[in-house]
């Protein structure tokens, strides 16, 4: 008798791919940030992120985070420091201290190339008071992107929702593969 094996799990499930709708709203908000127009993309990314935490994506606390950061570009600097403050504790209650350390990294060096200095330095004050483990120095983005290099070479931005690409916030697939932090796609060699 002929007997079936475990279905194939592809890692479209794994890394939980975006369905068509939500992938081009992140494309639209990746492109608005990228064009800097921040009031589109923080309305864009913090409907992504209200969907998410709807329905209990780990993502929810990526967008959030880039909600955060557009709308502080934007203007609305309270209202995207909050925002900024929710995405980070939704990564540290999940656990995900390494993503913390690289999103709150990220948002410093955005702010201080901005010159922002007051917003990054409440990111960091902030991690210093609620998640003082999580890694935020350049020793860490150093490392960080010496281990990118040996393994691949990655895209200026993601094929799939066009989301810049950066060593620091990639995912890391188990057959050490680079996934985007933003939408889960496999990242092809660049």
């Amino acid at each position: 008798m002929f007997r079936r094996g475990l279905p194939f799990r592809s890692p479209v499930r794994f890394l939980e791919f975006l369905n068509p709708m939500l992938q081009r709203i992140l494309g639209e908000a990746n492109q608005a940030f990228e064009a800097e127009d921040y009031n589109t993309a923080a309305e864009r990314y913090s409907r992504l992120a209200e969907r998410a935490v709807i329905r209990g994506k780990p993502r929810a606390g990526n967008w959030m985070i880039k909600a955060g950061q557009a709308s502080v570009l934007n203007g609305a600097r309270e209202a995207g420091m909050r925002q900024i403050f929710k995405g980070m504790e939704m990564l540290r209650s999940q656990g995900r201290q390494r993503d913390l350390g690289r999103y709150a990294w990220r948002t410093i060096d955005l702010f201080n190339s901005k010159g922002l200095k007051a917003e990054a330095q409440s990111v960091s004050d902030w991690i210093k008071g609620n998640s003082p483990e999580a890694e935020v120095d350049r020793s860490f983005v150093q490392g960080t992107e010496s281990r990118t290099n040996s393994r691949q070479r990655l895209p200026v931005k993601c094929p799939s929702c066009g989301a810049p690409v950066h060593p620091q916030t990639v995912d890391w697939a188990d057959n050490g593969q680079a996934a985007c932090a933003y939408c889960g796609c496999l990242l092809p060699e660049g």
